[in-house]
């Protein structure tokens, strides 16, 4: 077996005994295969070595997530693919930092860019211009300049000679390159990439962070149990669609009450979501952006309720379990034989939780 056969035959085979067999030493091992680049990126994005790693631990939840379609899909590589979750997870965590700056007054005054500082910026929309790419020029991309594959180890991986994966990763650039070009900026990829990417600004305890074992563990045994938090957290069948202000900060109050992510649609051209979804169990969010000039726009007074599973311990729990992440929570109300609780969402909507005493 060659060896660009055995990287990637054994990420898809670490994901089947973790998604099969439920062992969690597979998923550990995953982590450590591709949190060296993932980290690397992430820390580029976000300036910062622990946001780094919430970025990167949130494109693992992803993949725990979506493991069963990514097995089924056949896909040969999970390469690229992290690298489109973990460009969305380091958008939306800099999102909530200009969000927390601009409310604690803390955003800084525009400083005059070096030649450096210009060359950071141009590779940051670089990657933002990698990310569109589909899915086949994302991988030669990743595997050649992030995870520094020789073309003769992609060739390997595709069954392919060493000058044919030259010419595959030689097209993808050319892709990239169109895709920058549409986008107002000229430079040439190759010879950028070949610069730029492989110098990771980092502090001097970067080394430390990436490579210490612990830290992979705790990386790998976080994910695992958020995953596992939010299986707990089932819904009944329902479905709501709510108009809301600000779609990025309801997606994240539903999730701190046990929805996970389904769909998020790109964002526009003003930096914001326009639509989204999330789901527990066959329960189901949409969210829709309010637009007042169509006529549409938040309507608070509107309340759902999700029904709890195990009865007024199950209730109980998962209230804490929401009180927990911050959240507002009612006082229990008992109803007969039914007990419930709610909260309020950021658009003032009134989301309920209700269970049968058994």
């Amino acid at each position: 077996m060659q060896k660009g056969d055995v990287v990637e035959s054994d990420d898809i085979e670490l994901l089947r005994l973790y998604q099969r067999d439920g062992d969690n030493s597979a998923f550990t091992q995953l982590v450590d295969r591709h949190r060296a680049w993932m980290f690397a990126v992430a820390r580029r994005r976000l300036d910062d070595d622990h946001i780094a790693e919430d970025a990167m631990q949130a494109a693992f939840v992803v993949l725990t997530n979506k493991a069963v379609e990514l097995l089924e899909s056949n896909r040969g590589s999970l390469s690229g693919w992290l690298f489109h979750v973990l460009h969305f997870a380091c958008t939306r965590v800099r999102r909530s930092q200009m969000r927390r700056a601009g409310h604690e007054g803390a955003i800084h005054p525009h400083k005059d860019c070096d030649d450096s500082d210009q060359g950071g910026s141009l590779l940051l929309l670089m990657e933002d211009s990698i990310a569109e790419l589909p899915v086949a020029e994302r991988e030669m991309i990743v595997r050649r300049f992030y995870q520094r594959e020789s073309f003769a180890e992609i060739g390997d991986w595709l069954n392919i000679t060493t000058e044919a994966a030259r010419k595959r990763v030689s097209r993808a650039l050319l892709d990239l390159r169109s895709v920058m070009l549409r986008d107002g900026v000229d430079v040439i990829p190759e010879s950028f990439l070949e610069g730029l990417i492989q110098i990771a600004p980092a502090s001097h305890n970067t080394g430390k962070t990436v490579v210490r074992q612990t830290r992979i563990e705790s990386i790998a045994k976080g994910t695992v149990v958020m995953v596992e938090t939010a299986k707990s957290c089932d819904y009944s069948v329902i479905s709501a669609e709510f108009f809301v202000k600000n779609v990025e900060a309801n997606l994240e109050f539903f999730e701190k009450l046990g929805f996970r992510r389904r769909y998020v649609e790109a964002v526009d051209a003003m930096g914001r979501v326009p639509r989204a979804s999330l789901v527990s169990g066959a329960g189901r969010i949409w969210l829709r952006r309010a637009d007042e000039s169509e006529g549409t726009r938040p309507s608070p007074g509107v309340t759902v309720f999700f029904w709890v599973d195990e009865g007024a311990e199950g209730i109980i729990a998962h209230r804490k379990r929401i009180a927990d992440e911050g959240v507002i929570v009612s006082p229990f109300t008992d109803d007969i034989s039914l007990r419930n609780f709610t909260v309020t969402t950021p658009d003032g909507y009134t989301i309920g939780f209700f269970t049968q005493y058994r």
